[in-house]
């Protein structure tokens, strides 16, 4: 073979070579965005599960915040019973009731007005909300629990029941007439 030849032959050679070494490369790529498109879609997956499991454990940390909540509330309740143990409670709303027509709540160990019912006894004597009982038939109400007091205002249809209020420094004595009163979605009404 002549030498021309043999130059022919070798930039034949090295054509082909070039060819061979662009085709090894090309699959390297290829197989290698297949093997980075396959570790990405697994890191994908994985921090799907990783985010679904922080969303559990954020909602069961709040079911325990609320237990925990729940728990303290029980525990003030034993505790206050156990304080007070012959003190009864306000634990029954009934359909109807004979009463006054107002609604109490427990201000510094006194039962305040909340809330006069339109219509019923106690709007008619013109207690106001805000106003402290202080008596009930001629006896103090300081530090008795609140429902002893509704007890005590409630009764017979008719029958009567003097009360004494604290309006701003200034007492008065009431006396009201008790009537039938019947529970509605906002409280209760005369009937």
């Amino acid at each position: 073979m002549s030498t021309h030849e043999l130059e022919q032959r070798r930039a034949a050679l090295g054509a082909e070579l070039r060819q061979v070494r662009r085709a090894v490369e090309k699959n390297l790529r290829a197989a290698g965005g297949r093997l980075a498109h396959s570790l990405q879609a697994e890191l994908d997956d994985l921090q799907k599960q990783v985010a679904a499991l922080a969303k559990k454990a954020d909602a069961l940390s709040v079911q325990v915040v609320r237990c925990t909540d729940e728990l303290s509330a029980l525990r003030l309740q034993i505790a206050a019973a156990q304080l007070l143990p012959s003190a009864p409670h306000v634990v029954d709303f009934p359909e109807r009731f004979a009463g006054v027509g107002a609604e109490l709540e427990s201000r510094d160990s006194w039962p305040v007005v909340a809330r006069v019912f339109g219509g019923g006894p106690c709007a008619r004597a013109g207690v106001k909300p805000g106003d402290r009982l202080v008596g009930i038939d001629g006896q103090s109400v300081r530090g008795r629990s609140l429902g002893s007091v509704v007890e005590s205002l409630r009764g017979e249809v008719d029958s009567e029941v003097s009360i004494e209020l604290d309006r701003r420094g200034e007492v008065q004595t009431t006396v009201i007439q008790r009537q039938q009163l019947a529970k509605v979605p906002d409280g209760y009404v005369p009937g």
